[in-house]
């Protein structure tokens, strides 16, 4: 396998990243280098960055305002902010008043996540972009172009190169069930 597969393609999406190094052969298949290669970075007066994280204990704190695809669509993370919260909201409530009837049988934090992560992607598909979706220790997700096959390439060798550090990606999909009328 080639472990630089999957650096090539993310500088292949995003030419900002053509300057930075790939990790070392020692490193490459170690996630935390993975992070740190796409690292939040300083350009004027604003922080970008690609691979952005979701924690559901602070899920306002999601990366949108660093979200580089979002800063060069000129699309604010605010109205974004304030639709997680509106949909959060509710289920927090919920949840805190019947927690000791549901508490042990309810994952709020993945349902968190879930709305969380369903308005992101409905914003990445407005800028015909796709959302990849990695699960490790924390929830991180990237932006990146409605290129399936690229994709499809990217997420099979993910998955290989990070497997060891039980780290794997998808590309999310809203599971919206049907109505019936």
């Amino acid at each position: 396998m080639n472990e630089k597969k999957i650096y090539k393609i993310l500088k292949q999406w995003f030419p900002e990243l053509l300057e930075r190094e790939i990790p070392s052969k020692k490193h490459i298949r170690k996630f935390k280098y993975f992070i740190q290669f796409l690292s939040h970075e300083k350009l004027g007066h604003r922080y970008r960055g690609y691979l952005m994280k979701i924690d559901p204990e602070s899920y306002l704190d999601n990366g949108l305002d660093y979200a580089a695809v979002l800063q060069d669509e000129g699309i604010a993370a605010d109205p974004i902010q304030a639709k997680i919260r509106n949909k959060v909201t509710p289920l927090i409530e919920h949840y805190q008043k019947h927690q000791n009837i549901i508490g042990h049988y309810y994952d709020v934090n993945q349902q968190i996540i879930d709305l969380s992560v369903k308005e992101i992607s409905l914003i990445a598909h407005q800028c015909e972009y796709e959302l990849l979706l990695i699960y490790a220790e924390q929830y991180y997700w990237i932006m990146v172009p409605s290129e399936e096959k690229v994709i499809q390439k990217f997420c099979q060798n993910f998955n290989e190169q990070f497997q060891y550090d039980h780290v794997s990606v998808e590309h999310y999909f809203s599971s919206e069930c049907l109505k019936s009328t």
